[in-house]
Formats: C-alpha cells, structure tokens, sequence
C-alpha cells in the first residue's frame, strides 16, 4: 500500500506544477495550498516565502536529472539517453527551467550551478583519462548533452505528432539520442 505524500511533500509537488505552469512571477500561493490541499500558513512555515520555495521545487525538479558520472563515452551515451527519458516522462521540469530563463531570474540558480560545474569537471575528468574525446570543451559537449536530450521534449507539437503518425516510438527516439551522442563523443582522425 502506497504511503500518502507527506503535507510537505504535497506543497512542493503542488509548487513544481505552478511555477511550471505560471513561472515564478505568475505563481500564486493561493494556488500551490489549494493543489496541495494545505493552508498557505504550512507553506510558510516549510519554506518561509515564495522565493524560498521556488529554490526548492528547483532543487526537487532538477535533483532526478543531476545523477550521473561519464565512466566512459558510453556512460555518458546512457546519461544522454536518461535525461532524455526524464525530459520526455517530465514536461514540468523543461517549462520550469524555460520560465526561469524567460524570466531571467537565478532564482533557485545555486544548485543547479554547483551541479553544472561538477557535471563539467567530470567531464574534464574523463577527457583526462581519455574516456571521452578531448577535443571538445567540457561546457560545449555538457550543453551539447543538454540539447539533445531535451530534443524531443521541447520540439513543437506538430512534429511529435508526425513522429507518431509514422510510427516512431519514444524508445526510437531515445536511440537516435544515443547513438547521435555516440557519434559526437567518436574521436575523430587527425587532420593533416
């Protein structure tokens, strides 16, 4: 039997909705307590202000798409391919991160920041080792990561639709993801 999520819980879901909805200035407290059935008080009370929990519904949304090592090129292949399926199974977490850029705001910025740096010294890291190409810039190919694997998850309606019309399943797209990262991270010859 499935515990009932915690007041708490129900308040920072209830928080990651609307600030993925409305973005941090169109969000209303009044909103996130009734979604999450609680009084504005226990928000309040959990966070402090509407500032506060915008920080941690980022922290909660971004935390499932931040776990990951590049071991080898084919770690970071599979890593693509995960966040690929966190994009494409969480809408929410794309239209957060997109009214945080619309609304140029660092809000909830520290996490993320401290996430990115070490995501690109582990880059740097295996590039060391020569696990992954080094010729590429560590924040190039992390950017690069970032873009395809929200390819599929941003792209326009209309061409999700055709997708689907010809018959490409989700875990098509996912492969295409794959193996275009695979292609990418592939040390190239020298050039003479």
């Amino acid at each position: 039997m499935e515990q009932p999520l915690s007041t708490r819980d129900r308040i920072l879901a209830a928080a990651i909705a609307e600030f993925a909805d409305r973005g941090f200035a169109g969000a209303r407290i009044d909103r996130i307590a009734a979604a999450a059935k609680a009084n504005k008080e226990r928000i309040y009370a959990y966070f402090g202000d509407k500032e506060s929990l915008f920080r941690a519904a980022m922290s909660s949304a971004v935390t499932d798409a931040s776990v990951w090592l590049p071991d080898s090129g084919d770690e970071l292949v599979r890593a693509t391919g995960d966040l690929f399926d966190t994009a494409f199974d969480n809408p929410e977490l794309g239209r957060l991160l997109t009214w945080r850029r619309l609304e140029n705001t660092a809000r909830g910025d520290e996490d993320e920041q401290s996430q990115v740096q070490q995501k690109v010294a582990d880059i740097r890291d295996a590039q060391a080792k020569g696990i992954i190409d080094s010729s590429w810039n560590a924040s190039d190919l992390l950017a690069i990561v970032a873009a395809l694997s929200g390819a599929w998850a941003s792209a326009p309606a209309a061409l999700k639709r055709l997708a689907e019309a010809e018959g490409q399943p989700v875990s098509a797209r996912r492969a295409i993801v794959e193996e275009a990262m695979r292609r990418i991270l592939r040390p190239q010859p020298q050039r003479e």
